[in-house]
């Protein structure tokens, strides 16, 4: 708010179009065509021009001397070290290790199919046809959203989250009173994909 006021005494105009791309913007296209679900990347551009806007005003304390330096070089390290978290979690996480979960039920499916209830038909697909193909599974994969008709056949369930501090149950019950025990959980960085765990049908 300091950088857009300081902007604004210097231009109605620069500060109107901060003031537009980074918050009007947004709040607009959300009322208009409302999400469920609303991704960090959706605000990729707010997140630029916040930059461009806050690289103004350290711009200007720069030149106000020794202090405006040392408060703006301590201001980026604080910036950098912020954000270091989230990098060294996605550097090490990435979207997520969706192969190890795949290869989990290709060695230890029991039949001549892998029959999975997944919890997101739409996300879960995708993501596991993509995944098939590389690891060049022998068994075929069938997909079923979670029903009491479903649940008895299938020996797994993959449920998703996109809360990066997710901590699955050890044990979730199906429609038709079906448990699975969690046997893996992998996490992901929080900014794109989604903490994926793995269920096996219980005896």
């Amino acid at each position: 708010m300091a950088a857009l006021v300081s902007v604004f005494r210097q231009s109605v105009q620069r500060a109107t179009f901060y003031l537009c791309v980074i918050f009007v913007f947004p709040i607009l296209i959300l009322a208009v065509a409302p999400r469920e679900d609303i991704y960090p990347r959706y605000f990729l551009n707010s997140v630029l021009f916040t930059l461009l806007l806050w690289s103004d005003i350290l711009g200007s304390i720069w030149r106000r001397g020794k202090f405006g330096r040392v408060f703006t070089i301590v201001a980026l390290l604080a910036f950098m070290v912020a954000n270091s978290r989230h990098i060294a979690d996605l550097i090490i996480l990435q979207r997520n290790h969706y192969l190890p979960i795949l290869q989990t039920i290709e060695e230890q499916t029991k039949g001549a199919r892998a029959i999975v209830l997944v919890d997101n038909p739409s996300r879960q697909d995708a993501m596991l046809d993509f995944y098939a193909r590389q690891l060049s599974m022998t068994r075929p994969i069938e997909t079923y959203p979670p029903s009491s008709e479903t649940s008895f056949a299938a020996e797994w369930y993959l449920v998703h989250s996109l809360d990066s501090h997710f901590e699955p149950p050890e044990t979730i019950t199906a429609p038709g009173g079906v448990a699975f025990h969690l046997v893996e959980h992998d996490p992901f960085a929080g900014l794109s994909g989604w903490d994926l765990s793995l269920y096996h049908r219980e005896p």
